[in-house]
């Protein structure tokens, strides 16, 4: 839905009013009808590029989780320590959110809706790159980067701290999701609150 998007004009109106729509009525609220007559295109249209109200649920919610666990595929990749991959993957994160502040609040409030199968789908995903950072935490600690600890209960902490910082932000618009503020809920989750001892 961005400026480099390759995707025809219709599509991307299409997606835009879907948002609009949804953000205001629900998923379960808006009809196909309603999405089409607000876009100004055919139903012909719609199924064209989304086979239904589904397909642009998947295209929207589905498309940006898919975008971001690309992002944490490719931050993990990078060289360097853990804990700076992981501020470069909370940085981008935190990029993509000020960008699309609307579409992350439709996300966020999607998880909430028992009748939507595709939270099932979005479950997955979040599991999926959840999985692929505590991995990346264990290889850290048997290189020596971090010391011994329980992978879940990190993720948990770590989840916790970027899940806050992103619902205060939809919801109160404080903190800034800054690259500041990225940077110091890593440090603060990996490196703790208690001093280091002096050598």
């Amino acid at each position: 839905m961005d400026a480099t998007d390759p995707r025809p004009t219709s599509a991307n109106r299409i997606l835009e009013t879907a948002l609009e729509l949804f953000s205001e009525r629900g998923y379960d609220g808006t009809s196909v009808r309603e999405i089409c007559e607000a876009a100004h295109i055919t139903k012909p249209t719609l199924y064209y590029f989304y086979g239904n109200k589904d397909g642009v649920f998947r295209a929207l919610v589905l498309g940006a989780l898919e975008e971001v666990r690309h992002e944490v595929e490719l931050g993990l990749a990078a060289s360097g320590p853990l804990v700076e991959r992981l501020k470069l993957i909370t940085r981008g994160f935190f990029v993509r959110i000020n960008a699309q502040p609307k579409l992350w609040r439709f996300i966020q409030a999607s998880l909430w809706m028992p009748s939507l199968a595709q939270v099932d789908d979005m479950h997955h995903i979040y599991v999926d790159m959840c999985q692929r950072i505590a991995s990346a935490m264990q290889q850290a600690e048997a290189a020596g980067e971090l010391q011994p600890g329980p992978a879940a209960t990190r993720m948990l902490v770590l989840t916790g701290g970027i899940s806050e910082a992103l619902c205060n932000f939809l919801i109160f618009g404080a903190p800034a999701l800054t690259p500041e503020l990225a940077d110091e809920l890593i440090d603060c989750v990996v490196n703790g609150w208690l001093p280091r001892p002096t050598p």
